[in-house]
């Protein structure tokens, strides 16, 4: 694949395959929303609480993501992203739009 802009979703399916990608995406995705409502890196803790979901879940999510963007964290990849897409209103149209955006990565 050529370097430059690519999607999201096209960059994390070359660095971690299929699986991992989509999980790595709803992961940024969701991660996205909880920083917004804390304005914030959350906590672990914090993002179990606010998606109601198991540390062990988001463990997974969260190496799927590292398999999917090792050089970066996720801190960096979501203020990579184009603030429209960082605005997305609800959880599936945010998935939607960090997982299509164009991201440039060198």
């Amino acid at each position: 694949m050529k370097l430059g802009r690519v999607s999201v979703l096209q960059a994390f399916v070359a660095n971690g395959g299929v699986r991992n990608a989509f999980k790595a995406a709803t992961y940024l995705a969701s991660w996205g929303a909880v920083y917004r409502h804390y304005r914030r890196a959350p906590t672990v803790e914090e993002y179990c609480e606010f998606w109601k979901q198991s540390r062990a879940t988001t463990y997974r999510e969260s190496l799927a993501f590292s398999k999917c963007s090792p050089d970066l964290s996720v801190e960096q990849v979501w203020r990579s992203l184009p603030s429209a897409v960082r605005r997305s209103s609800d959880r599936s149209a945010l998935i939607a739009d960090v997982a299509s955006a164009k991201w440039v990565r060198s």
